[in-house]
């Protein structure tokens, strides 16, 4: 599967309990063995709220704060993984990057068949290069496969049956909203939301 990033949350009596623990304090309360356990983040912010996936964006270091106090766990847990509290800015970060990806793609895509910027007028389709036409039927197909229009993939980017997530799609049109949602459902008062890797 690969190294993947989250966002996940903790409530803010949890995190009181352990933000000052040390690496043996810490397996201790998880009831883990320092010598044959292992002890990531998934253990300390199980609660996921989202998965930003593998490959993500580096975010301004100012945006994340340590999740511990104690520097040299907070290292050791930092040494391969990543474990961070963050805050509505660093929700905003992503949102915002996520949107402009999607505006740069698109631009990329109508570029190259409009008359000019300012009108935003179709070119005649006989000038449109066929590379160009390529591209743009492969986004289409690949629209139409998140909807289901596949013979191999019957699935809708959204399910109405289970849990709280309003998309459970990967392309960053869809995946956006759920973004939205988990900032403006998000309880910041009783709780801490955590960006992590492993």
């Amino acid at each position: 599967m690969g190294y993947r990033n989250y966002i996940a949350t903790i409530n803010k009596e949890e995190y009181d309990k352990i933000k000052d623990f040390t690496k043996e304090e810490l397996y201790s309360y998880k009831n883990k063995s320092m010598t044959n356990d292992y002890v990531g983040p998934y253990d300390i912010a199980p609660n996921r709220l989202y998965e930003l996936g593998k490959d993500v964006d580096e975010f301004p270091g100012d945006l994340m704060k340590p999740f511990f106090s104690n520097k040299e766990l907070q290292d050791e847990m930092t040494d391969e993984d990543e474990l961070y509290l963050v805050d509505k800015e660093f929700l905003t970060a992503v949102i915002d990057r996520y949107s402009e990806k999607i505006k740069a793609y698109y631009e990329k895509l109508l570029d190259p068949i409009l008359t000019d910027e300012k009108f935003s007028k179709l070119k005649d389709p006989k000038e449109y290069d066929p590379n160009h036409v390529y591209e743009m039927a492969r986004h289409i197909q690949s629209m139409a496969f998140e909807w289901g229009v596949s013979a191999f993939n019957k699935k809708l980017p959204y399910d109405l049956t289970k849990g709280d997530a309003v998309t459970t799609s990967w392309k960053y049109e869809y995946a956006q909203f759920e973004l939205v949602r988990i900032y403006k459902t998000f309880d910041w008062e009783n709780n801490k939301m955590v960006y992590y890797g492993y």
